[in-house]
């Protein structure tokens, strides 16, 4: 049995994706003032570098 090619090397855990979209719905919501429900839908459409500057815009700094 083998998968199509691919490098699995490059795959990071589910958990550590599900964490960071945590975190892009509570930037998402702070920064519009969006409902959870409304900041999920946002994020469909929202591209990685509007992500990222909501992020920069939202980010209090201290620990990450």
């Amino acid at each position: 049995h083998t998968r199509c090619s691919r490098d699995w090397s490059s795959d990071v855990c589910s958990s550590d994706l599900k964490a960071q979209r945590d975190k892009d719905i509570e930037c998402v919501k702070l920064y519009f003032g969006y409902s959870d429900q409304k900041a999920v839908e946002a994020l469909r459409i929202l591209t990685d570098e509007q992500i990222a500057e909501i992020r920069r815009n939202t980010d209090k700094g201290g620990v990450k």
